[in-house]
């Protein structure tokens, strides 16, 4: 699994439950479901991956074995992010974070940090989630676990490039590739590709930022994870219309969207939204620009997270500003005012 080689992953792992659940080895039922669950995760196949986390903490509460079934909880966090349901998200790495302490856990106390500050980053507090990610690595270098202090430098530098801060950022995701490469970690070299590519995207350095993008999509498509290929798809869109060429922006937003309507992530749905919103702007078709915006709000009423207000907003602000409507625009970023405060 950690090296992508996701087919025959699902192969052992399907065997190693078949052999336990054939000898009756019921303490070792859970560890088998939560191996699959994050498999079917890392996969995209997410309501499967609930359904076999589920599994798991029934089989580890029938024999007694609480920290499986808090690990599988703090687990289970990682597919409800992508569905969108954050406030549950967010609790099930608490109680893990606090049980995985009183336990003298290292390792899973720095994962339930580091997870908890991808989802600090996903809700739009970058600040927030630098403490947490500082503190996740400082737990992993007590037991020296290259992987998990890898992982916390990435979304560190996530963390950075949403303060505005693209040196730390460029710092960090540049000794966690180190770190990846050396581990054979293909899906977080491609992710750390991914986080490069948008400083220099943000930079202007539009040429060097889809160089990245490319490798990144070469190694999605490798393992098959259409999630982080639409979000390159995205990526591209995004450039293409800093480039003026929209309609290949249009042809990469519209990938983007139905690779991602597939995986059922909807806050990945409302980003493409809000791209394809903005570039049919640009086209001049100003009949179509209001259904993906208001499909957008949908989802953004659906998932109740400020972040997600706040992008509708300023894409629909972006765009009235961009036809002089300032009255608009005043109104629409009154109605988020709470939200960018707290943000």
């Amino acid at each position: 699994w950690r090296l992508g080689e996701h087919e025959t992953a699902r192969r052992v792992g399907e065997d190693a439950l078949a052999f336990k659940i054939e000898h009756g080895l019921e303490d070792q039922y859970a560890r088998s479901y939560n191996a699959l669950g994050l498999l079917a995760w890392t996969e995209n196949r997410l309501v499967e991956s609930l359904e076999l986390y589920e599994r798991g903490i029934d089989a580890a509460q029938a024999v007694g074995d609480q920290k499986t079934a808090v690990t599988v909880v703090g687990n289970i966090a990682l597919s409800l992010i992508e569905l969108g349901e954050f406030a549950e998200a967010r609790q099930s790495l608490l109680d893990m974070r606090e049980f995985m302490a009183d336990a003298g856990d290292a390792r899973l106390e720095g994962n339930s940090l580091t997870n908890l500050g991808m989802l600090e980053i996903r809700l739009g507090s970058p600040l927030e989630a630098v403490s947490l990610l500082q503190e996740a690595i400082a737990r992993y270098e007590t037991i020296e676990y290259g992987t998990g202090i890898q992982s916390a430098l990435g979304q560190l530098g996530m963390a950075y490039v949403h303060l505005g801060e693209p040196n730390q950022a460029f710092a960090a995701f540049d000794s966690a590739l180190v770190v990846a490469k050396a581990q054979g970690l293909r899906q977080e070299e491609a992710s750390l590709y991914e986080s490069m590519a948008e400083i220099y995207r943000s930079a202007g350095d539009f040429q060097r930022a889809i160089d990245l993008y490319e490798r990144a999509k070469r190694i999605n498509d490798e393992l098959e994870l259409d999630l982080e290929t639409g979000m390159d798809l995205r990526g591209e869109a995004d450039i293409h219309i800093r480039l003026g060429d929209f309609r290949r922006a249009e042809q990469l937003a519209t990938e983007a969207l139905e690779i991602h309507r597939n995986a059922g992530a909807p806050m990945e749905v409302l980003l493409d939204y809000l791209m394809l919103a903005e570039v049919l702007d640009r086209l001049d078709r100003p009949d179509e620009v209001r259904a993906p915006l208001d499909e957008a709000g949908r989802i953004a009423a659906i998932l109740d997270a400020s972040v997600a207000r706040v992008e509708v907003a300023l894409a629909d602000a972006r765009i009235a500003d961009r036809h002089r409507r300032s009255d608009a625009v005043l109104s629409l970023m009154e109605s988020v005012s709470a939200d960018i405060s707290l943000g």
